[in-house]
């Protein structure tokens, strides 16, 4: 029996039954180094006709933990088994009377004087190692279900490697037996199962650079008011307009119709730009088809006036996609806050677009530009061109109160380490893993874990559009119209020059007809 302990044969995986002659010989002979309250071992004892059944575990004999003896229930020969012990197995074992649960948060923000429990209470600044404030109520509702007493300590790092290659920080603690139990959720990797074993995930994790999108400027803005379709129609019916209308000025004694012509041209295109015209027929046909010409002009020019303000006022921003690799493309500054875990992710992630972005950027970029203060780097954000990473749960609340409602509306993310879940560990072969397990999971089926999780977590900050605000308009924008405008000013030269030529030359021949 003293030989089975080492192979950790006492877990939920076996069952074992011992028959003795009584208690007290058997008793001795067993080892309940590594029993635990998942322990399924039975001590069957003679009696007259059958057997009495002893149901026995150590709840953690390193931790103080004393054999438990209880009758399990009998067997006899004329009626078979009997089960007296009905209940469950973990409630029948929940209570340690008072165990020491050693558990090991990370803290590096904690000021010396101030007691440590104190520390993971204090709610004021919540945003300051967020993830231990949070798993040390967890802890507390775990101890008072299995009536443990908690031993509460602290390191300054989840895992560091010293030069001889061994694991420090919280889980090379938790390796090496100086804690039961996480007070800090830690990230779940291949690298960390050496070191530990898993309970399960407690809180989701992501991070994420920050910047402000800009709005998307478009070079045909002064032609979206209108489809191809819809332009197509409106210079067909003003090339018809313009036809009806030198019908009509023929009635007018124009003296010539090249002058005629041109006349209903210029006047139709004037009044439908809202010019006027200085031609007002005399006859009625021609005032019939000025009335309606002016009637088109105005439904044509006012839903087309409308159409530009809404553009102004409801335009789209020119987003990137959740993609690491869009924003090492792009054309934003960089940086992070210094925080333990980043250059952790960037050194140990194997995802593609991280090393995209580690490569093209971040490799690139000298040691005092990575890195900046967290309300320096989110000031930085606001001047535009600028993406900044840092904890949503720390930016979040400095976000707030640093950027006005339009630049909220525009604040974009980028995940660097998308959602998931970081977990609550216990050391290999721990007594407490499953006692652990039932208990965080009673705790979330409770609602308690997500009522923790509201609690601690930064609210993102609401985009609230109470006013439409235009921005100034570009360059880019307005080049089809600067555009139009140098074409009509060249047209007008070549005319202009054309007029004089053709002119001067009449004016020649005229003088030598004459002489």
């Amino acid at each position: 029996m003293s030989e089975t302990a080492g192979h950790y044969t006492y877990t939920n995986l076996y069952n074992w039954l011992i028959l003795g002659e009584s208690l007290d010989s058997v008793l001795p002979r067993l080892n309940d180094s590594t029993y635990s309250v998942v322990t399924d071992l039975v001590i069957a004892t003679p009696i007259l006709d059958g057997y009495v059944l002893h149901d026995v575990y150590n709840p953690s004999k390193y931790h103080g933990g004393s054999l438990n003896v209880t009758e399990l229930g009998d067997w006899h020969r004329s009626s078979g088994l009997n089960i007296t012990l009905t209940h469950s197995k973990f409630n029948r074992r929940a209570n340690y009377h008072g165990m020491i649960l050693r558990v090991l948060t990370v803290t590096q923000f904690k000021p010396n004087n101030t007691r440590l429990e104190d520390y993971l209470e204090d709610y004021s600044n919540k945003s300051i190692d967020l993830m231990s404030k949070f798993v040390y109520p967890l802890m507390q509702h775990l101890c008072d279900i299995f009536n443990f007493t908690m031993d509460l300590s602290t390191d300054f790092y989840w895992d560091e490697i010293a030069e001889n290659g061994s694991h420090t920080g919280m889980m090379g603690m938790l390796n090496r037996g100086f804690a039961d139990i996480t007070g800090s959720p830690g990230a779940i990797n291949q690298k960390r199962f050496p070191l530990g074993e898993l309970v399960m995930p407690i809180w989701n994790f992501r991070t994420c650079f920050f910047f402000l999108s800009s709005p998307l400027r478009s070079t045909n803005e002064l032609l979206q008011p209108f489809s191809t379709g819809s332009w197509y129609a409106t210079g067909a019916l003003t090339i018809l307009i313009a036809l009806i209308l030198s019908i009509s000025l023929a009635f007018e004694k124009i003296d010539h119709w090249i002058r005629q012509y041109g006349i209903a041209l210029f006047s139709t295109i004037c009044i439908l730009c809202q010019q006027g015209s200085s031609v007002i027929p005399n006859f009625l046909t021609g005032r019939l088809v000025f009335l309606q010409l002016l009637f088109f002009s105005l439904l044509i020019f006012n839903y087309y006036s409308a159409c530009i303000v809404s553009v102004r006022l409801n335009q789209p921003l020119d987003k990137i996609n959740d993609s690491l690799n869009e924003l090492a493309e792009s054309n934003m500054d960089i940086a992070a806050e210094r925080i333990v875990y980043y250059d952790y992710l960037l050194e140990t992630s194997t995802d593609w677009e991280v090393q995209m972005l580690k490569e093209k950027r971040w490799s690139k970029m000298s040691d005092a530009k990575k890195y900046l203060p967290l309300e320096e780097g989110l000031k930085r954000i606001t001047r535009g061109g600028f993406a900044y990473h840092c904890d949503p749960n720390r930016g979040y609340p400095l976000m707030e109160k640093l950027f006005t409602s339009e630049m909220i509306c525009r604040l974009s993310e980028v995940h660097l380490y998308h959602p998931q879940g970081l977990g609550a560990w216990v050391g290999h072969h721990s007594p407490f893993r499953e006692i652990a397990r039932v208990g965080l999971a009673k705790i979330n089926d409770m609602g308690l874990r997500k009522r923790q999780a509201i609690r601690w977590s930064a609210r993102k900050p609401i985009c609230v559009n109470v006013q439409q605000t235009v921005n100034s308009v570009t360059f880019t924008e307005i080049k089809a119209a600067i555009f139009l405008l140098l074409l009509g000013v060249m047209l007008s030269l070549i005319i202009c020059l054309l007029e004089n030529i053709i002119y001067n030359w009449n004016t020649k021949k005229r003088y030598e007809r004459d002489n």
